[in-house]
């Protein structure tokens, strides 16, 4: 009787000791279990030397810059990004889904009633958690194939940021009827973009 006591109480001593081990959440899913992911704020900067005189040159969500051109190049310049939005964008969400495969959503009001209701990009997490790719969605990013790092990601709230170089050859335009700039060499231009996204 003594000794199945004692392996009774053994049994129990050695269950209360064995932990129930916890999984943590890969980025990939906290993407995909927060359904719906919405911008909610970002900046875009130009970086300097900045040769580029933008006038009519969207880099992103319709952001229009207009610069005094100096001798060819500007000082850093920061573009709130929520405030250059058009309005039919404000309603636009990404849903991360299985497979790799996402939706973006355009929202109740379109900028054109030839959009789509939604727009499909592939999506994928690399470098270890720290980056994410999309591919196919020019609609919501910088350009069709954009690959950001991660800065902060919780089920919540996604940070990120990436760089885009724009490669060019500056054409002639005037102020006043004077010439102004022209170049028929390659130009190069870094832009920095941070965008977070929120759940809702």
């Amino acid at each position: 009787m003594k000794y199945l006591l004692f392996v009774f109480t053994s049994i129990i001593v050695l269950a209360s000791c064995t932990k129930t081990p916890t999984s943590t959440q890969s980025s990939a899913d906290m993407l995909r279990a927060g359904n719906r992911w919405k911008l909610s704020s970002g900046t875009v900067e130009f970086k300097a030397p900045y040769n580029h005189y933008w006038s009519t040159d969207s880099v992103m969500f319709g952001i229009t810059k207009l610069f005094t051109h100096i001798d060819g190049q500007h000082p850093d310049t920061f573009v709130n990004v929520l405030r250059t939005l058009d309005s039919c964008r404000m309603d636009d969400y990404l849903v991360f889904g299985q497979n790799n495969v996402g939706t973006n959503f355009l929202g109740s009001r379109l900028c054109s009633a030839s959009d789509p209701d939604s727009i499909l990009f592939s999506w994928s997490i690399g470098n270890n958690g720290n980056s994410i790719t999309f591919i196919n969605a020019n609609n919501a990013f910088a350009d069709n194939n954009v690959t950001a790092t991660i800065t902060s990601l919780s089920s919540s709230a996604l940070s990120m940021k990436y760089t885009q170089i724009y490669k060019y050859i500056d054409t002639p335009y005037s102020v006043n009827a004077q010439p102004m700039f022209h170049d028929t060499t390659w130009t190069y231009d870094t832009v920095l973009y941070k965008v977070t996204y929120n759940t809702f």
